[in-house]
């Protein structure tokens, strides 16, 4: 039966589908996933449907986790180049440091809307900052489009390190790197350094009291690099500051230090569409970095490149994961990826794997999500599901066959 969009609290069973859990069960072909409470009840094969259930034939599509972005600027930037819909970056502050997505974040924004019946159920909010290296504090959120779906609990510090780091501070790395320590010390000694004056070595009182939680380990710090020598600095900086919880992202020449990442234990988000050497620091850019990097240990994750993102183009995610397999990576790890890795990086409890007990975002597919031909047919966010229609939807449908309309649009007159 039909699932009205916007029904809450509903009881569902989705069977018959090629069922993709990320988890020790695999894919399991012709199962079932039940899902009750906002979470995933049962998962397997031949699971009978308790009475009550609202029921989705799912026979020859596949069933999978939502998707989740590692990064993106979904509900603080609406139109790129309109100042008034975009609450991305930061021109002027004497406190840029310590921006937070949260006093910006819009759930009713239309890119949320566009991305989530993609199949996007969940996305890293990250801000793009401006003045500062120290970009500000990001946070996940679920695309429900509901006031409490900011999740300000998974939230994290994002750095810009590479060139574009070193266009906002001194336009050396000399400088820059320097900076950074210098705005760790000021976390660390957060209040007894600024006893005395409001400011410390770089950081304003605001700003070492907003990044106090990632200089002490409770919060992730997201880092852009790009060049093998930026990533290497990276590393050095985690050994001389061990409880950072670091995480890189962009890192195009990070084939070249795999091992080194392998062995640090450290998170790399990459975008498998970047291999053209654009600036200098990405000149050992290639195709099957995303790869490479897995098959040296590394934990991976797909994302758009930071200097990519464009918050209406969030949906084009399983395309890069589809490139990644193109060129050399299995296909459950590059899905993994885009769903159950970026999950367990920024500790997103639940999401990213269907098994019981996890969060019930469940998305019906009319066919392999990697192939770019493929759509979502059904979305549920936290077990509710969501409209599969947007402006976009429906003015195609509005204009899609105009013979024997009763009355035309008034350009069609």
């Amino acid at each position: 039966s039909v699932i009205p969009a916007g029904a809450k609290g509903v009881r569902v069973a989705i069977v018959g589908g090629r069922v993709v859990t990320n988890d020790s069960a695999g894919i399991i072909e012709g199962g079932t996933v039940l899902i009750e409470d906002g979470r995933v009840t049962a998962v397997g094969k031949d699971i009978a449907v308790p009475a009550g259930f609202k029921q989705i034939d799912a026979h020859g599509k596949w069933v999978t986790p939502g998707i989740v972005s590692a990064f993106s600027r979904l509900g603080i930037e609406e139109v790129e180049l309109e100042d008034s819909a975009n609450d991305a970056g930061i021109k002027e502050s004497d406190i840029a440091g310590a921006a937070d997505v949260a006093s910006a974040f819009d759930p009713h924004s239309i890119p949320l809307i566009v991305n989530r019946f993609a199949g996007i159920a969940r996305a890293m909010i990250a801000p793009d900052g401006g003045p500062s290296p120290i970009a500000g504090i990001g946070a996940a959120a679920d695309l429900s489009g509901e006031p409490t779906s900011l999740n300000r609990d998974c939230a994290f510090l994002y750095l810009e390190m590479g060139d574009e780091g070193v266009s906002r501070e001194g336009h050396s790395r000399m400088v820059l790197w320097p900076f950074l320590e210098s705005a760790l010390a000021d976390a660390k000694t957060f209040p007894a350094r600024f006893m005395a004056t409001r400011e410390g070595a770089v950081l304003t009182r605001t700003e070492a009291q907003a990044l106090r939680s990632a200089v002490r380990g409770t919060m992730p710090v997201l880092m852009h690099v790009e060049s093998a020598p930026d990533i290497r600095r990276a590393l050095d900086l985690r050994t001389r500051h061990p409880s950072l919880h670091l995480i890189l992202i962009g890192a195009s020449e990070a084939w070249l230090v795999a091992k080194e990442l392998a062995a640090a234990k450290v998170p790399v988000i990459v975008d498998p569409f970047a291999n053209l050497p654009r600036e200098f620091e990405t000149l050992g850019a290639r195709l099957d970095n995303a790869m490479l990097l897995k098959k040296a240990g590394v934990q991976v994750a797909i994302s758009q490149s930071p200097g990519d993102q464009d918050a209406h183009q969030i949906r084009l995610l399983m395309q890069h994961a589809g490139n990644a397999v193109a060129n050399g990576m299995s296909w459950a790890d590059a899905f993994a990826a885009i769903t159950s890795v970026p999950a367990d990086i920024f500790c997103l409890d639940g999401a990213g794997r269907l098994k019981p007990g996890a969060l019930a975002d469940v998305v019906v597919w009319d066919g392999d999500p990697l192939e770019a031909e493929s759509a979502a047919t059904a979305v549920f966010i936290a077990g509710d599901p969501v409209p599969m229609q947007s402006r976009q939807t429906e003015l195609r449908d509005r204009y899609l066959d105009l013979k024997g309309a009763v009355e035309h649009p008034f350009q069609y007159r």
